[in-house]
């Protein structure tokens, strides 16, 4: 914390061998899908028959990065035809709303009887987008062809994502950190002529979940990698620096909650509640897509380190995994730390990394979908052996983010809000302890190294715990400016 101043099919050749080296190699996968019948398939999925809003968009989304995968994997480049009718349909699909942004507007997901749209359909969508839009551009001969889509699906982005989220006000700051929480305002259904702000809408300005916030940090760091604009970099680093900033170490791997307060209204301290559960989601297929993009950003070269990487590898490799390679299974990433029930999944984007995480991934599928994607890993990831290389580097700034951890056990959330606050700012402290017992918060300088205060001393029962302090001594003196930590 911080005190400051002021689909057509031929038959698959794909062979897995061993080399000499004992590492499991593998040979070129032949395409197996048409961009025809893929874009078919994506266009009929049924639930896109219902009007667009959060909803629609996971559907939307479903096989949206897969076009591009397959022209990565394949070099064929009817994909990005395919890929060009696909984005134009959901591009139709924008509808304007009474402040004059675009967005695909439709029936809220909490609340049905409020039309909206969201932070995260749009990064969902346009992240598809900024995908092929990042490819095009990079290579002269497809400029010529696809860049005027590009460009277009570029300012979309630019203008109806990050610049409407952020002039809608829903973006929040502090520090090296940053996070995004929902809008409050809805629209009556079929009347797109006002917004009604209604703070009883469930979630209404409640902050966004982990995956909601990293697809919206995803859209930024593209965007940043398109255009070099370092505003779109420097929101991402937020984004993540706070996700890395709650990560919980526990030896060697990593947890990190679904969801945890990230701005001062998710949490009302005289009633000690928050507005959300906090914890591991029991949906695997979360945390799967929370690595995908921690992986995108490790490898831009923002916020992670190799240490984190290799954490979060621990974390799916030592502490989900059953270590049985003829049939194996997986458990919640929170099992490390207490008893569930709860499945987990292997996280394929740790196969950039690890070759362990590589022999594991089942390549049994035999959907469209699983054709491309088993393409993909084989055609462009396995073509590399795993490293830490850090391939989406683009101007060789690399902006890690230097983050105290030490190892605990009984607690799964610990923060502070703000962590970066003004004399006399009163900071919200929390946590979530795993068990009851004596709960001891102290001040320590910027190093570490010397308590200048104990915040709290006292019994607590599992759960909750929160509290305030204003940034002073025990004599009711302001500390002076700097870096302090919060130890619990």
């Amino acid at each position: 914390m911080k005190l400051v101043k002021g689909l057509f099919y031929i038959a698959l050749l794909v062979t897995i061998i061993l080399n000499a080296s004992g590492t499991t190699a593998y040979a070129y996968r032949a395409q197996s899908v048409s961009p025809e019948s893929f874009l078919s398939s994506s266009l009929n999925n049924p639930n896109l028959k219902q009007a667009p809003g959060e909803s629609w968009a996971w559907n939307a989304a479903y096989n949206i990065e897969h076009f591009m995968y397959a022209y990565r994997a394949w070099g064929d480049t009817g994909w990005l035809d395919a890929a060009v009718k696909y984005y134009d349909y959901l591009v139709s699909q924008l509808q304007k709303g009474p402040d004059g942004y675009l967005g695909w507007i439709g029936p809220y997901i909490y609340d049905t009887t409020q039309w909206c749209d969201a932070h995260v359909s749009d990064a969902l969508l346009f992240n598809g987008m900024l995908h092929f839009a990042e490819i095009v551009l990079q290579y002269p001969e497809l400029e010529k062809v696809y860049g005027e889509k590009a460009r277009h699906y570029v300012q979309l982005a630019e203008v109806h994502l990050i610049e409407k989220w952020d002039a809608r006000g829903t973006w929040y700051e502090y520090g090296p950190f940053g996070t995004y929480f929902s809008w409050n305002y809805y629209l009556n259904p079929e009347d797109f002529s006002r917004w009604h702000k209604r703070d009883n809408i469930k979630n209404s300005n409640l902050s966004l979940p982990a995956n909601k916030n990293t697809r919206m940090a995803i859209a930024a760091l593209r965007l940043f990698r398109i255009t070099g604009k370092e505003e779109y970099r420097d929101k991402a680093v937020k984004i993540f620096a706070l996700l890395k900033s709650r990560m919980q170490l526990y030896n060697d791997f990593y947890v990190w909650n679904y969801w945890e307060p990230t701005v001062p209204w998710d949490i009302n301290v005289k009633a000690n509640t928050m507005r959300h559960w906090v914890g591991v989601h029991p949906t695997a297929s979360y945390q799967t897509n929370e690595t995908w993009d921690i992986a995108e950003a490790y490898l831009s070269g923002i916020v992670f380190t190799e240490e984190d990487i290799q954490r979060i590898i621990n974390t799916n490799l030592k502490v989900m995994w059953n270590q049985d390679r003829t049939a194996p299974a997986y458990r919640s990433s929170s099992a490390g730390i207490q008893s569930t029930s709860d499945a987990g999944a292997l996280w394929p984007a740790l196969a950039y990394f690890d070759q362990t995480a590589r022999d594991l991934i089942n390549f049994g599928g035999t959907s469209s979908r699983d054709r491309i994607f088993h393409a993909y890993l084989e055609n462009v990831v396995f073509a590399e052996p795993p490293s830490f290389k850090r391939t989406l580097l683009r101007d060789g700034i690399i902006k890690e983010l230097d983050f105290p951890q030490s190892s605990v056990r009984n607690i799964n959330m610990a923060l502070v809000l703000p962590s970066v606050a003004k004399p006399g700012e009163v900071m919200i402290l929390a946590a979530n302890t795993l068990q009851s017992g004596r709960l001891r918060v102290e001040l320590y300088d910027a190093a570490g190294a010397n308590a200048l205060l104990t915040l709290l001393n006292r019994q607590v029962g599992k759960g909750l715990v929160t509290f305030t302090w204003n940034g002073r001594d025990g004599q009711g003196n302001q500390l002076p400016p700097g870096d302090y930590r919060v130890r619990w």
